[in-house]
């Protein structure tokens, strides 16, 4: 009976013994599955990165305007449609960049028509920007807003002239613009009196003046009224002109309150 116990615990202690070794080599089979030296496997940049935002990517400020953009013969403009598509570089200057005085812009932001405005005066306040000139007075730039609606009114007389004088020009307009050269004649003797009123800083008088010179344009662009189908060849002229006085008048204002 001791025999077979004996031989029965051997048995068992044989069994365990080959278990053990079972496992051992299994656990080095697995471990053996990776080469030796192989670096470990990088982690999911995935999961360590944040994801790029939709509107990181802000593309960057688009340049001002240049001088070239803002280049403006005012003196060459018969039709204000020719001024459009200069008025948003006007606007969006920055006249520090040329050392023209701020103080103009800020003028014109007053007026009804502040385009016009701008660039009436643009050609004179780069003028004196080039001549290293030092910043202007109110007076100044009221000033060369006269001096622009002056140099306008004589080139529109130029212009209802030259078409009275051209054999192209239709008998009916012919004698319209008659009645508009002497509307424009008037015009200027009134722009004039602005000019020696503003020198002789008498506002009521170039208020004046200037009220009748908006008068004598409307004479002009009223009397093709009675000619059905016709324009006024210089109608466009006269709204710019009007404007421009308009743009004066409400200058003259903001001087005047300083």
């Amino acid at each position: 009976m001791k025999l077979y116990k004996a031989i029965f615990l051997i048995g068992i202690t044989v069994c365990y013994t080959l278990c053990s070794v079972y496992n051992v080599q299994a656990s080095d089979e697995t471990i053996s599955d990776v080469p030796a030296g192989a670096p470990a496997p990088a982690p999911d940049a995935s999961l360590d990165e944040p994801s790029e935002s939709p509107i990181s990517a802000v593309p960057a400020s688009a340049p001002g305007p240049t001088e070239a953009d803002i280049n403006i013969d005012f003196n060459s403009i018969d039709n204000i449609a020719d001024l459009t598509p200069k008025f948003e570089s006007v606007n969006n200057f920055y006249f520090s960049s040329m050392k023209i005085d701020t103080m103009a812009k800020d003028l014109c932001k007053g007026t009804d028509y502040n385009n016009e405005c701008l660039a009436a005066i643009l050609p004179d306040l780069q003028k004196r920007a080039d001549e290293g000139k030092g910043g202007v007075e109110r007076k100044d730039v009221l000033r060369m807003e006269v001096e622009s609606l002056s140099k306008k009114a004589n080139a529109t007389l130029d212009y209802a002239k030259r078409l009275m004088d051209d054999s192209k020009t239709t008998m009916p307009v012919k004698e319209a613009m008659s009645v508009c050269v002497e509307s424009y004649e008037s015009l200027i003797a009134s722009v004039e009196d602005a000019r020696t009123a503003l020198d002789d800083g008498d506002y009521g008088r170039l208020e004046s003046v200037l009220s009748a010179a908006i008068s004598d344009v409307s004479t002009c662009s009223d009397t093709f009224v009675d000619i059905p189908g016709v324009e006024s060849p210089t109608a466009s002229l006269d709204e710019l002109i009007k404007r421009l006085c308009s743009n004066v008048l409400a200058m003259s204002h903001k001087v005047q309150s300083r």
